[in-house]
């Protein structure tokens, strides 16, 4: 599963003397599938690729290196014929022995692109839609502890303990019924404390950011009460379940749900919180020129953006600032500038070279009126 720390490696790989290709597939749909079993469409896309290449400035070194890139792409498909199906990016750099695909959870579009850097916004977007979160469903003697990352789940143990059943109500009283209950109750305590213990040891393996839990209500309550504090921060929601009934894909299901509703959540709280510090002249930006200059200067925490901003912008050279200016040249170095076009990728680039977390957001008034783009400063110089 791709992770936020190869993300980061990929934006720090540079080469002095190679362009840096990244190629993105996009299966055909389930039910196309049976016209798409040959690598026609990846041979097509590459070939268009090469031809928009010719009329750049890269040497002949270069170009060896991105049709040799190009030539192990095509090799990949058709040497497996099940990656064909598969929803895949591919970061490759023939002239510095670098190659890393990857398998998506789901498709970003198809094509192939060269620059300096890799082209990781698609990618970027993806970890900021999918959050690893653990979901455990329970009842009174067993459980299921599963991790879900990128839509996929997985169930990592599973366990069941011999307690009692609960003592119907007698018509009298009698000592030797309340004692069968506690011990029924003192095992349920156990029962659900080792679920807890399991699933905390889970959380410091994997480093899960949330948990849900499913079961019955009385069953949820003992267990919540057993979590550790770290658990119980994390926690963010529960659904009723019948432990013996609900398939993995029902609880894959409802999971989603509770974490798409808190994603929502999370983001509406992180703008509010940013609208606020920048009013106040606080750890918060609004509008493009100040985001990108709190980027330039390492500040940024968290970079919020809306996923189809436009943008351009011009970078220098040299140095690599950033400028919304119609300037030339560079107001620091003096270097020539370059024009972007989509300024966007440039500032996800920054913002995942520095650490800072990235956070697309839709729908956001406040985000729109400032430009479509913000951050959430750690500090300011």
């Amino acid at each position: 599963m791709f992770t936020s720390e190869q993300l980061r490696q990929l934006a720090n790989f540079h080469s002095e003397r190679f362009p840096l290709g990244t190629f993105y597939w996009e299966a055909p749909p389930a039910t196309n599938r049976a016209h798409h079993n040959d690598p026609v469409g990846i041979q097509n896309l590459l070939r268009e690729a090469r031809r928009r290449l010719e009329g750049d400035s890269h040497n002949r070194e270069a170009m060896r290196s991105i049709e040799a890139d190009q030539e192990k792409i095509a090799r990949y498909f058709i040497g497996n014929p099940e990656a064909l199906h598969a929803h895949t990016a591919i970061f490759c750099c023939a002239g510095e022995s670098f190659w890393q695909p990857v398998r998506l959870p789901r498709g970003l579009g198809s094509g192939f692109y060269v620059g300096e850097t890799f082209y990781l916004q698609p990618l970027s977007v993806l970890l900021d839609q999918y959050h690893r979160f653990c979901a455990v469903v329970v009842d009174r003697q067993a459980a299921r502890v599963f991790e879900i990352y990128m839509g996929e789940i997985e169930e990592h143990t599973s366990f069941l303990d011999q307690v009692p059943g609960r003592i119907k109500a007698a018509t009298w009283t009698g000592g030797n019924e309340r004692q069968i209950e506690r011990r029924s109750e003192n095992k349920a305590h156990q029962h659900y404390k080792r679920i807890a213990e399991a699933v905390l040891q889970l959380f410091r393996k994997y480093h899960f950011d949330w948990l849900i839990l499913g079961g019955h209500s009385d069953g949820l309550v003992f267990l919540e009460n057993h979590l550790h504090s770290d658990l119980r921060s994390r926690l963010i929601g529960s659904f009723p379940a019948d432990f013996k009934a609900a398939t993995t894909q029902e609880i894959l299901a409802k999971s989603m749900e509770i974490a798409e509703a808190q994603d929502r959540r999370e983001k509406a709280g992180l703008m509010e919180e940013i609208s606020n510090r920048a009013g106040q002249g606080g750890l918060g930006v609004l509008g493009l020129p100040e985001t990108l200059q709190a980027l330039m200067l390492g500040e940024v925490h968290t970079l919020v953006v809306e996923e189809n901003l436009q943008a351009s912008a011009s970078v220098c050279s040299n140095c690599g600032r950033v400028t919304t200016t119609e300037a030339k040249t560079c107001a620091v170095c003096d270097a020539d500038l370059q024009r972007v076009e989509n300024v966007l990728e440039r500032a996800v680039e920054l913002a995942i070279q520095d650490g800072s977390q990235i956070r697309f957001v839709n729908g956001n008034d406040r985000l729109r009126q400032a430009g479509g783009i913000g951050a959430l400063l750690r500090f300011r110089t």
